[in-house]
Order: structure tokens, then sequence, then C-alpha cells
């Protein structure tokens, strides 16, 4: 039997970029996928590249490859009920949340090369890229995207967002909502779930979700509920963090079976994820940095605001985790640290002598539903990345339960709802 990682290494060892991400993506998408289930152009694709790379050992591996050993912290699920498909996969929260309850992941799409590369050490799958460039026409859907259940998006939330410029539909990331109308409209999957920011509920007093909703119902032929939010408050993580979710479904029975999970509040608190023991010098803010914090702080209060920074105590939720500095600004942490307030060699001004941190990636993965087993320095993550990519990803327990009454309604008789 082989290992995977032994198994792609020779791919891994060319150099980064576009065309070696493709190679892998096509690749693994084959190992990953059941031979009834993968389309004959990943097939084809992949046994030329396979031989490619592996010479005489090719027909052997693409004759075993149910036997491969998936040594990455989540390996290839083998029993499961239904498949699902991530547009915009980030680092695989939709993944973490419904491979839990028996989905098996038949395509992923991601343009961030960090993202893809985190994506991959975890779960041996390199998502496909730029999903305009496999949606754009039924011929493109046909080739790489498989036939599947669930498809799942977080599409990007950065025109529709409060704390951003709130472009829409004028900023292209805006317009990535069109390639799932035409993956859903080719592909005729039994259910979707899409989720957004909150903010896209108010977005052009209205419209926008006006327009999404049309393009769902009307054209793509969905019933599709009333968009609604859900608080990961309500779902086992002590973080106040709202999303929108659009749920719909191909058979108007499995829409009326479906019921919006209604969580409860947790009893968690920081204290139950905070991070125990010394803490990197790394983590622990400058004095002057903190000065500076106060400072804005006093100032936008003298004005009557109440923004700044935010200590998150043990019995707190944190707030919700942003992309950019307010995010860390608005989790800081007191944690008594042992030992000197000399800085690490590149900072030159002293750490603060009131124990101050920002909170490591670590309790932010916490904060997002991550196992502990989900990887990010071994997989080469910096700490940058790591606060980008999970300020970015879906909270993995409101996934699963979500998931869990999505694969419900599409698996009752039709009938059920009238009993």
């Amino acid at each position: 039997m082989v290992k995977y990682s032994k198994l792609v290494e020779n791919v891994l060892s060319t150099p980064n970029g576009s065309t070696r991400d493709e190679v892998m993506a096509f690749i693994t998408h084959y190992l990953q996928i059941p031979d009834e289930k993968c389309p004959d152009y990943i097939k084809f694709y992949a046994h030329e590249i396979i031989r490619s790379f592996y010479g005489a050992l090719a027909d052997s591996l693409i004759k075993n490859k149910n036997e491969i050993v998936w040594d990455v912290p989540f390996p290839k699920p083998c029993n499961t009920s239904f498949s699902f498909i991530e547009l915009f996969a980030g680092i695989g929260g939709f993944r973490l949340g419904l491979e839990s309850i028996g989905g098996r992941c038949l395509f992923a799409s991601e343009i961030d090369w960090m993202a893809k590369n985190t994506y991959q050490f975890n779960f041996g799958m390199v998502p496909f890229g730029d999903i305009e460039e496999y949606s754009f026409s039924t011929r493109m859907i046909k080739r790489h995207i498989a036939d599947h259940d669930v498809l799942t998006a977080g599409f990007p939330c950065q025109p529709f967002s409060s704390v951003g410029k709130r472009t829409g539909f004028a900023d292209a990331r805006g317009t990535m909502f069109f390639h799932i109308h035409n993956v859903l409209t080719k592909k005729r999957p039994r259910a979707f779930i899409l989720e957004n920011v909150r903010g896209l509920n108010s977005h052009r007093k209205g419209k926008t979700i006006d327009t999404i909703m049309r393009f769902l119902r009307e054209d793509a032929g969905y019933y599709v509920l009333e968009p609604f939010v859900l608080d990961a408050l309500n779902f086992e993580v002590p973080q106040m963090r709202r999303r929108l979710f659009f749920v719909g479904f191909k058979r108007k029975s499995a829409y009326r079976n479906f019921r919006i999970p209604e969580g409860r509040p947790t009893a968690m608190k920081f204290r139950n994820i905070r991070q125990k023991g010394a803490v990197s010098p790394e983590y622990y803010l400058s004095q002057g940095y903190l000065n500076t914090l106060k400072k804005h702080k006093e100032r936008e209060r003298s004005k009557g605001n109440n923004f700044g920074y935010r200590i998150v105590e043990d019995n707190d939720y944190a707030s919700t985790l942003l992309t950019g500095g307010a995010g860390k600004e608005m989790n800081l942490v007191h944690h008594p640290m042992n030992g000197s307030f000399t800085p690490p060699k590149h900072r030159k001004t002293p750490l603060n002598k009131e124990h101050i941190r920002r909170m490591t990636p670590r309790e932010w993965a916490r904060l997002m539903g991550f196992p502990q087993r989900y990887k990010f320095i071994e997989a080469g993550t910096s700490d940058t990345q790591a606060y980008t990519q999970l300020a970015n990803a879906v909270c993995v327990p409101v996934i699963k339960a979500l998931g869990l009454e999505v694969v419900r309604a599409i698996r009752k008789k039709k009938n059920d709802w009238q009993r």
C-alpha cells in the first residue's frame, strides 16, 4: 500500500504555481472520487498525469487507488451517505461539518493558493482554482464537477460587509454568486447551502437580496427559504458570529420537510477554549501599541462612540472574528506572563506590563469549531495567514447542524410533511 504523502511528493517537489496546483487538483480529485462518480475528463487527465510522473508504476497505482493510505489529519471518508461540493472552499469549514455527518466531497474550488495549501495538507485534496474557469459553460461544468447531492458555497462577503465599501455586484467578487447559479442550473443538485454576511440583507435597501432570490427561485427553479441568520453562540462555540444562510431544494417535498436548526445558547465561555500554560511572547502587545489603542478608544469615547479594543475575560464570549487588525484588537486577552518583558529580537519596543496579548491562531480555530487535529503550523501556514483563513471560514458546528437538517429533509418520503 502506498501512502498519499509519498505518492504526491514528486508533484509537490515541482515549482509552486497555478500549473502545479492544477496537476495536484486533477490527481487528488481522481483519487478521492469514487470511479462511478468521477467525471471522465478528470479520469483521463489524472491517468495521463500519473503516467507522466510514475512511469511503470502508473497502471498499478490507477488499479489500486482505493488502497492508498491517506496519511493526512482528515482522510477520505469510507462510509458515506450523501455527496457535496465546496465552492469558495477556503480551508474546508463546510467539508469538516458535512463529512462529520456522513458526507463525501466530490469537488472543491478556491482561488487563494495559501488557503489551498492548508486545505491540501489537512484533507489530501487540492481544490481547483478560480470557479470562474470551471463554471462559465456547460461543457466546463460537466468536465470538472461530479454529480452531487448538496452544493455549498461561502461566496465572497467583502462586497456586502458592513465593514467594507459595500460595492456589491459592482465588485468583481460580488458577481461570484452568478457562477454558483451556473453550477446549480447545470448540475441540479438536490439541495444547496449558501453563506454570507448578515449585511447582505440590507445591501442596497434589500435590492441585492431580491436579485439573488429571483435568480435562485425563478431562473434556477429551486424552492428557496427566506434567508435566515444563525448565530454561532447557539451552536457550541463562545463567539458572537451571526451569518446569513440561503437554503434551497430541488423538490417541493424536501423544502416543506426542512426545519431551520434552532440550536441553544452555549454554556461555553472563553475560558473553555483559551490556551493553557505559557504563550509565546510573540503574541503579547508592545507597550507602545497598547498605548495607541488606549488613546484611540478614549478619543472615540469622548465622541460618544463605543469603538476600540476589547479584552475578552474568561467568562465572556469572543467578538466576531474578522480579517485585519480589528479582528485581533476586539479579541485581546489578559494572560499573566512569566519571565522577562524583553521583546523578541525583531521587535524594538518593550512588551506591555499589563500582560495583554492577542489570541493565538489555535484559540481562533477553537472559536470556529475546528478540531484540535486540524493543522496550520505543520502545513506551513503562517500566523498571519491562519488568522485571515479562519476569519473567512464558516463555523463548523453551525454547518454540521444545518447539514443535518438539509440531509433529513431530502431523505424524507415525499408525503411525510402531510402526516
